[in-house]
């Protein structure tokens, strides 16, 4: 079927080829003007189609040029993220010594500022270790402060280095005075709680004291170590102490001890 079909195809091709070359000069011209009229419409439309395909290829990216490229925008933006919390990180430090600054000058005593250079978690966060030592004429039993309030005390000096017992350290026994009362005790650590490093005991308080929960604990200034007025910390609470002879109070410290970075050390 398939074959006789491709002759009488064949037949057709040949007697049309023949009956239009046996036509008349100017018909035959027409008949090819028709064609033409008829098929360079879609010549045309073929090289649009194969043009606008020739561009759509160059203008395709390679894969491996897309991946190259998407790496390097995300070290790039990497890159960009680590400055940026750098950056930050220089922004808080700048605020805090400018803090600091500030209660230098409204000090009058002399102050060094230390960093801290080192911490001993086998003593709970209540010793530390500042980058300051003789050769800074640091001596002990030095006050060492920040912007919040009292840090503790120098305990041991080196050539450049020192040693600081925070308040609630046993190194560090502070004479203090809640501001709202003016009654005074002495700052001991705590016993209830000796795991949180910012919580402290305010002992030997007098049995008829009304201190309350939200009081303010300042130094006394007896004793010529510290300076009278500087923030100790805030009362919790408070309770009769054993065989009811004195009363004792939690008190939350001022200053985070195991967040510090910087401190003053007080000259006399």
């Amino acid at each position: 079927m398939l074959k006789r079909l491709r002759l009488i195809v064949f037949i057709a091709v040949v007697v049309i080829t023949i009956a239009v070359l046996s036509l008349p000069q100017n018909i035959s011209y027409q008949l090819k003007m028709v064609g033409n009229m008829l098929f360079i419409p879609l010549l045309g439309l073929q090289k649009s189609i194969s043009s606008i395909f020739v561009k759509t290829t160059e203008q395709i990216t390679p894969r491996h040029v897309l991946f190259n490229e998407l790496n390097r925008l995300q070290e790039e933006n990497q890159m960009l993220r680590i400055q940026n919390q750098q950056l930050n990180e220089l922004s808080r430090e700048n605020e805090r010594l400018r803090t600091l600054i500030g209660l230098q000058q409204r000090l009058p005593w002399k102050v060094r500022l230390a960093e801290v250079v080192a911490r001993d978690p086998a003593n709970w966060w209540k010793s530390f270790t500042i980058n300051l030592g003789s050769n800074a004429n640091i001596q002990t039993n030095a006050p060492v402060i920040n912007q919040d309030g009292l840090v503790g005390v120098v305990f041991s000096v080196g050539p450049f280095q020192s040693q600081v017992a925070a308040v609630g350290d046993p190194n560090c026994y502070i004479s203090a005075l809640v501001v709202e009362t003016r009654d005074q005790g002495i700052i001991v650590p705590s016993t209830s709680t000796p795991i949180d490093g910012n919580l402290v005991e305010l002992s030997y308080l007098p049995r008829n004291a009304s201190i309350q929960p939200g009081h303010n604990v300042i130094t006394s200034g007896l004793g010529n170590i510290f300076p009278k007025g500087i923030k100790i910390g805030v009362i919790l609470d408070v309770q009769p102490a054993e065989f009811g002879l004195y009363l004792k109070a939690r008190v939350k410290l001022a200053v985070d001890i195991s967040k510090l970075e910087e401190v003053w050390v007080l000259q006399k």
